[in-house]
């Protein structure tokens, strides 16, 4: 928003200038300049803020039709594809930060975990907020553990525990959330809980896209017998 602000700034400014012009060159009363002024200049601002409302809707009904069609069809090409696209038309910080997140679960689904890596690390993450925040280091976490980088993945799982704590049952993050214990279990070498947490999670949570993550962590479970 503050970048909205800016612009109109940048319309106020000068067109105060101009209106001083005006008002001398036709000497205008003062109180008729300023009435007229005020109202412009409320015009102006309501204007910007209803383009600017438009502008997030839309992008987000873009976004949203981009992962509604992803979940459904799973051909992570077409997904980074149509991100990079819109990506190269966004300039705003928040909306990057949320193409950088898709681009990551792209190219996660291709097992591409060092590229979803630097995908994450281009997002701006002062810029997230609530759930996107959430889901930002749920995605690091993932991604650290598949590359090994267990320490990492482990303290950004204790910075984070409340917050995934409270989201366990939560409709689309639960089972990535289990993702995440399962592996802690695991590189904490608990073995069996993390054998009995897969078996519950996998009944629990039928996302396909999730197949490859259980399938992955029962391989490591059973080698590590």
């Amino acid at each position: 928003m503050r970048i909205r602000i800016g612009r109109i700034l940048a319309i106020g400014i000068p067109l105060g200038i101009i209106c001083g012009v005006l008002k001398s060159f036709f000497q205008i009363s003062n109180e008729v300049f300023w009435k007229y002024y005020i109202v412009i200049g409320i015009a102006i601002i309501i204007f910007s803020v209803l383009i600017n409302i438009a502008y997030q809707i839309r992008f987000s009904n873009q976004l949203k039709a981009l992962i509604n069609v992803f979940l459904k069809d799973g051909d992570a090409d077409h997904f980074i594809a149509e991100n990079q696209k819109l990506l190269a038309k966004t300039k705003m910080k928040f909306h990057r930060a949320l193409i950088f997140i898709n681009l990551s679960a792209g190219y996660s689904d291709k097992e591409d975990f060092i590229t979803a890596k630097q995908m994450l690390l281009q997002v701006p993450e002062k810029h997230l907020r609530g759930i996107n925040k959430i889901v930002y280091y749920i995605s690091l976490a993932y991604i650290d553990f598949r590359l090994l980088d267990i320490q990492e993945a482990l303290d950004l799982m204790k910075i984070w525990d409340k917050q995934l704590s409270d989201l366990q049952e939560h409709q689309k993050l639960g089972g990535h959330i289990a993702i995440l214990e399962i592996f802690e279990l695991i590189y904490t070498e608990k073995l069996e809980q993390a054998r009995l947490l897969l078996s519950t999670s996998r009944e629990t949570w039928t996302d396909p896209r999730l197949q490859t993550a259980w399938e992955y962590q029962q391989n490591l479970i059973d080698g590590g017998k």
